[in-house]
């Protein structure tokens, strides 16, 4: 325990890091970094490492998608280059399984190609949510993480303390259903709380209703995110996808539940034409 506790604050202080440098190269390289590390334990979970062609592809498309994104300086035509980009990186998946049948399975290539996107977008995401509105880039990014880390510390307080139902017994035989309650009540808190410092410490005048609903969106989406990737490794009989944190496994296991947060944090705001969760 007190190894993952260490662990889990230096990532916190990585975090911070990456966010006050958020104007220079240090932060899309870091995304791209983190993108690149998570699709390749994601090949090597799934014994693909020999596959070059497409591991290189997938790694390509990874570590290059956050740079061009934040590069870019605007969202939408961030969201249209990864349109594009993901259009040939599918379409070479799609050639390489047509000239290489007989050692690829459609199973094998759906699953490394739809994981992929999934990484890729995520971490592109925070490039593109940081570009909407540079003035007030850094407040519209930290719900991001604020939500998962609300909801992974309240949700294991809760569990240890009033956890008696199981949530999802197959998938992550630890959670529990009050464990779960407990993380979305906790994030909802932070983000109402969050919502407070950042009007006293901004011209952005907070949204308490949009503020509540989206702890709660954010919530259940990160447990979703988390659940998801313990299918996968359920499936593949493996502890955790790499070594990278000690106590925490690797960038999948860590950034699970951000994979499912930063895309829809990003529709989000640029569906209301301003950050949503303050007018």
């Amino acid at each position: 325990m007190t190894k993952r506790i260490i662990t889990g604050a230096s990532i916190v202080v990585a975090t911070v890091a990456i966010l006050i440098f958020a104007n220079t190269a240090v932060f899309p390289l870091a995304w791209a970094l983190l993108s690149a590390i998570a699709v390749y334990e994601l090949y090597r979970a799934l014994s693909m490492l020999d596959k070059r062609f497409q591991f290189i592809s997938a790694l390509c498309y990874a570590s290059i998608m956050p740079i061009v994104c934040y590069y870019l300086k605007d969202a939408r035509k961030g969201i249209e280059a990864i349109a594009i980009a993901t259009m040939v990186y599918l379409l070479w998946q799609a050639l390489y399984a047509v000239m290489f049948h007989s050692e690829t399975p459609t199973a094998e290539m759906t699953t490394t190609s739809w994981c992929t996107l999934y990484i890729t977008i995520a971490f592109s995401a925070l490039s593109l949510i940081y570009t909407i509105d540079p003035a007030h880039g850094i407040v519209m990014l930290l719900p991001v993480f604020l939500g998962t880390w609300a909801t992974d510390t309240c949700a294991l307080f809760s569990g240890m303390l009033f956890g008696k139902h199981k949530l999802a017994p197959e998938l992550s035989p630890k959670k529990t259903i009050e464990g779960s309650i407990g993380g979305v009540v906790g994030c909802i808190a932070v983000f109402v709380l969050y919502g407070l410092i950042a009007g006293h410490l901004t011209d952005l005048t907070p949204h308490y209703p949009a503020l509540a609903i989206s702890g709660l969106l954010v919530s259940v989406l990160s447990q979703v995110g988390d659940l998801f990737m313990s299918k996968i490794k359920r499936e593949h009989t493996i502890k955790d996808f790499g070594t990278l944190f000690p106590g925490h496994g690797g960038v999948l296991d860590r950034y699970d539940s951000m994979l499912t947060i930063a895309p829809m944090h990003l529709l989000l705001c640029l569906m209301t034409g301003e950050f949503s969760l303050f007018a």
